[in-house]
């Protein structure tokens, strides 16, 4: 959990490599160091796999995060039980941008394109 924990809080607080976050210089003042020790970090980081390269079907840009995405969707589907008011769609935003693996719905009110 310290390694999740630490994942979020970085990406809350941006620094401009992944050493600073335990440099002792007083720009950077954070407990990370009093955490974790960055080679843990780092051994964890260059270790941790929800998906096994050998067997996946890389055809599918996000086959690495399938297995967790998979289990987040199971959970937020036994678990959350929406309730008398939920909005939809509130808002549609065009994105201009570049992402491979985007969806375009036909019959929403705004275009993409």
């Amino acid at each position: 959990m310290t390694f999740i924990g630490l994942q979020i809080w970085m990406g809350l607080f941006r620094a401009p490599k992944l050493a600073d976050y335990w440099s002792k210089k007083k720009i950077y003042v954070n407990q990370i160091a009093g955490v974790m020790s960055r080679n843990r970090f780092e051994l964890l980081l260059a270790n941790w796999h929800f998906q096994d390269n050998q067997t996946a079907d890389t055809s599918d840009r996000l086959y690495k995060l399938g297995p967790l995405l998979e289990q987040l969707r199971t959970n937020f589907q036994k678990y959350f039980i929406p309730k008398d008011q939920i909005c939809v769609d509130e808002t549609l935003v065009p994105f201009r941008g570049r992402l491979a693996f985007i969806q375009y719905i036909k019959n929403k009110g705004t275009s993409s394109e």
